[in-house]
């Protein structure tokens, strides 16, 4: 979901068997709703400077997601404006943009390579663009020196003079994921890179321009939700568990003030 500066709010998802955009007013009363968009996966937008819409997800077959990432330029009225689609290796996934200060945009995700053996495993992947979606650079962020491991990246953020993207490390010698979180510079170039704890980490959100506060969930079985705030050394200021009956996270986390953010229903000082 995004808003625009007029209050309006976008919406951006699929059901399973195709994507779908709306449109409501401040109100959550619909203004339009568009669900043809049969081989597409919606997974994040965000309101433009430019005053349209831009759209990240990936190709689909029926309910399987099979790539390319595809980002779209919508009006406001979504309409398509250009589509661009990006696919590298075996398959390539994207699951956030950002616009940068260029009119460009900055997304993130995976992608999964297979070597000779028929095993696979996986890199975060960054992927640039100028401002009509055309691919400025890519980068990959894992180690090379051990290919059976999986990184996947879930969320970007700028913070500072930064980017901070998070998500999730599994090696394949074992099957507990690890919250992971890369900082980088504008060209991709990595900075510094700090792994947490089991869990996976699916929001990240930028509260000033050295602070990180990160949801998601944790615990050898996944049934914790788990939020964390840290800085950009990777140290961490606090976190807070909730252990659940069966399996929970937290998908996404807002500031609601300048010392109080919402998780969920939970209302968690700063």
């Amino acid at each position: 979901m995004c808003e625009s500066p007029s209050g309006k709010y976008y919406f951006a998802g699929d059901n399973e068997t195709k994507a779908v955009l709306a449109c409501s007013d401040n109100g959550l009363n619909h203004e339009w709703y568009k669900k043809d968009f049969q081989e597409e996966n919606f997974q994040s937008i965000i309101y433009t400077t430019d005053n349209h819409l831009v759209v990240v997800g990936m190709e689909k077959d029926g309910v399987q997601i099979i790539g390319p990432a595809v980002l779209t330029k919508f009006d406001t009225l979504g309409n398509e404006i250009w589509k661009k689609k990006y696919m590298y290796h075996e398959r390539t996934k994207i699951y956030d943009v950002i616009e940068t200060s260029d009119g460009g945009f900055l997304m993130c995700g995976y992608v999964t390579y297979a070597d000779t053996d028929g095993y696979t495993f996986s890199f975060g992947l960054l992927i640039k663009t100028d401002k009509n979606g055309n691919e400025v650079l890519t980068a990959e962020y894992g180690s090379v020196d051990n290919i059976l491991e999986f990184n996947e990246l879930y969320k970007i953020v700028k913070v500072g003079d930064f980017y901070a993207m998070s998500g999730v490390y599994v090696h394949s010698s074992g099957n507990t994921p690890q919250g992971k979180i890369f900082i980088i510079d504008q060209d991709g170039n990595l900075i510094s890179e700090y792994m947490y704890d089991e869990g996976y980490f699916h929001s990240l959100k930028a509260i000033d321009n050295e602070h990180l506060i990160i949801a998601g969930q944790a615990g050898s079985s996944l049934n914790h939700a788990w939020i964390m705030k840290i800085n950009l050394q990777g140290e961490v200021i606090w976190q807070s568990y909730n252990e659940l009956e069966n399996w929970g996270f937290f998908y996404d986390v807002v500031p609601v003030s300048y010392t109080h953010l919402r998780a969920h229903e939970t209302v968690l000082d700063l």
